[in-house]
């Protein structure tokens, strides 16, 4: 008995190890693609540990005088726990707490400074060091930074030099704060924001009317791709909603290798789509649960999410809904694993029996973070089209 109970817990122990391998690779991926980025990461643990990896990556070059990384956090007690996470790894830097005035020879002692945003913010006023120093800035959470005098200060400084990289936190925001993040994420990818005395009050979502065009496709690309809107997708699968912007769908649908060598310049993909689908999908089932489960504990709410919107469950849906006959990819190996595995999936009749995994999930929530940005950043109008594919198992885990 004894020697089954070891066997399970090493098994669970390899499954979950492996979960956070994955989890650490996908978000490295995005983080070494982008100079600038802020990224939605609710748990506190998985922040220091995607840091310490983002640190120890950056970190790799032998130039002792190019080594800088500041990080900056919402308070004395969180660095703490920087600092006392850092000295359970295998981290070959030097870093320290830092509460003081932040210098060059600082840095000449630590190759990481740790500080609460309190002390960084006077810091950059005073013009204690350059910004532009730093081989990396980790903001713990960015919405420390949404305070107007705090966002000023950042901007002043950036206006003179900016680091090398910048990766930015938040576990959530209020709908002020969403579009306060807005001038945070232009600092952050480095576009220029007039300051002004009076600033007006923010646009409020307009259900059904897409203000967004960002993420459309240009003209140039349209002539490339030659393609044209999916609409049996819409009808049979999407339940008819109606694309204020149908670029975005697809570009929803677009992989990033497809017709690559005709599209060189031109990195157009589903993939910030992905990122603002799996915010909302996280958003509309956390509600769901609230509604119907509120009975239960966090930790139980939690698992009940965390199997909904897992990779594996993501893949399936889209799977057993057809979604890979609209994807926009070039035939070999991938197109066929992806076929592949829609032929296991659809011969399963539950999630729980479906084996292997597949990058299906990806476009499931790219798709919905298309009709998230189209109704104007209605989270409703997503759920009334995805309630149906995530319906059964939600019923089942409601059940339990």
């Amino acid at each position: 008995m004894r020697r089954l109970l070891l066997f399970v817990c090493l098994v669970l122990s390899a499954i979950t190890v492996d979960a956070t391998r994955r989890f650490h690779n996908d978000v490295l991926h995005v983080l070494r693609e982008k100079t600038n980025a802020i990224v939605q990461l609710a748990d506190p643990e998985r922040r220091m540990s995607t840091t310490y990896l983002l640190v120890r990556d950056v970190l790799r070059t032998r130039n002792t005088t190019d080594r800088k990384v500041l990080i900056v956090t919402p308070d004395v007690t969180t660095a703490q726990q920087y600092s006392d996470y850092f000295k359970t790894t295998n981290l070959q830097v030097t870093f320290a707490v830092h509460r003081g005035r932040i210098s060059d020879s600082v840095f000449a002692q630590k190759n990481v400074i740790i500080t609460p945003v309190t002390n960084f913010i006077p810091e950059i006023q005073r013009q204690s060091f350059e910004l532009g120093t730093l081989k990396l800035l980790v903001v713990d959470d960015v919405s420390t930074l949404l305070e107007d005098k705090r966002k000023a200060a950042l901007l002043s400084s950036t206006r003179v030099s900016r680091p090398a990289k910048t990766i930015g936190y938040y576990a959530s925001l209020n709908e002020t704060q969403v579009f306060a993040l807005r001038d945070l994420e232009a600092i952050f990818n480095g576009t220029a924001i007039q300051e002004t005395q009076t600033e007006a009050p923010p646009p409020q979502p307009q259900p059904g009317g897409a203000r967004e065009t960002v993420l459309t496709l240009s003209a140039a690309e349209k002539q490339i791709l030659n393609v044209t809107f999916p609409h049996n997708f819409v009808s049979k699968t999407l339940g008819g909603y109606t694309f204020q912007k149908p670029d975005l769908l697809v570009r929803a649908l677009l992989h990033p290798l497809y017709k690559a060598s005709q599209r060189r310049q031109m990195r157009t993909s589903f993939e910030p789509l992905d990122f603002v689908g799996n915010f909302v999908l996280d958003f509309i089932v956390s509600r769901h649960i609230l509604k119907h489960a509120s009975s239960k504990n966090k930790a139980d709410m939690h698992n009940m999410r965390a199997q909904l919107l897992r990779h594996r469950s993501c893949a399936y849906y889209a799977a057993n809904n057809n979604f890979q006959d609209y994807i926009l990819i070039d035939d070999g190996q991938e197109k066929e694993e992806m076929f592949s595995y829609v032929q296991r999936a659809k011969s399963t009749p539950e999630v729980e029996q479906a084996t292997g995994n597949s990058f299906l999930h990806k476009f499931f929530k790219s798709v919905a973070g298309a009709i998230y940005v189209d109704s104007g950043y209605d989270p409703d109008a997503v759920e009334r089209v995805y309630s149906k594919f995530m319906k059964a198992d939600m019923d089942r885990l409601l059940a339990q």
